[in-house]
């Protein structure tokens, strides 16, 4: 039977701006082992990113972990969108288009519905 020495990786959510901790990937780390990423890991962006962790052990050799990173955006859906109004013409004795107006500033996913 043959025992892996590759730690085994674990999931990791930030939020956006964040810089991740490598180490919080995996399970367990030898004593006197670095981890560190294979390349700069990118959070300015929200969802996942795929990337490389690096161990290196006391005697040299290196092993590397792909993981992903789910980078989440933490601010509220009211913080995250700016909703501006905007001129309309309406016909005298006409309703104006209000629902119209209300759903191209809605966030995604929602639904639809008539805010009055």
């Amino acid at each position: 039977m043959q025992i892996s020495m590759i730690p085994a990786s674990q999931k990791q959510t930030v939020n956006m701006g964040d810089t991740p901790d490598p180490s919080h990937f995996l399970d367990t780390v030898p004593a006197g082992s670095q981890v560190s990423y294979k390349t700069p890991v990118d959070t300015s962006t929200p969802g996942d990113q795929a990337t490389t962790v690096v161990v290196t052990y006391p005697d040299g050799s290196t092993d590397e972990i792909p993981v992903t990173i789910t980078i989440v955006d933490p601010r509220s859906d009211a913080d995250k969108h700016a909703p501006q109004g905007r001129v309309q013409t309406v016909t005298m004795g006409a309703a104006p288009t209000q629902l119209v107006l209300w759903i191209i500033y809605q966030p995604e996913p929602s639904s639809l519905q008539d805010p009055s």
